[in-house]
């Protein structure tokens, strides 16, 4: 799904993607072929203490298992964020995720598919 949608947010007029992350050496190089100015990462972590304040949002295409805590850092620092289904795994977790999105004042965004 990461590169389906990298390849949608790529072909929009109005998104310019300054920075990619995955940890997969393959996909990295992949994705910073086709975009040679956005800087790379291999840690979410990373990317988010060092490009805070150039991005304005993030997308979340990752292992199901890491898509809250990627996604619940993102928006505790006042980022969107689009998310690949599921956001989370309990009531609780999205309880968690609402509270703070609420709190930032961000929007989350679903994919959800058929």
């Amino acid at each position: 799904m990461g590169w389906s949608d990298l390849q949608k947010f790529k072909e929009h007029p109005n998104v310019q993607i300054v920075a990619i992350c995955d940890v997969d050496s393959d996909n990295l190089k992949k994705a910073s072929e086709i975009l040679p100015d956005a800087r790379t990462y291999t840690d979410w972590r990373e990317l988010l203490d060092k490009e805070e304040k150039n991005i304005d949002s993030v997308n979340v295409t990752v292992p199901d298992h890491n898509h809250f805590i990627i996604a619940w850092n993102f928006i505790r620092k006042k980022k969107h964020v689009y998310c690949q289904k599921p956001m989370t795994h309990s009531v609780e977790e999205a309880r968690r995720m609402a509270e703070e999105a609420r709190a930032a004042g961000v929007k989350r965004w679903f994919r959800l598919m058929a």
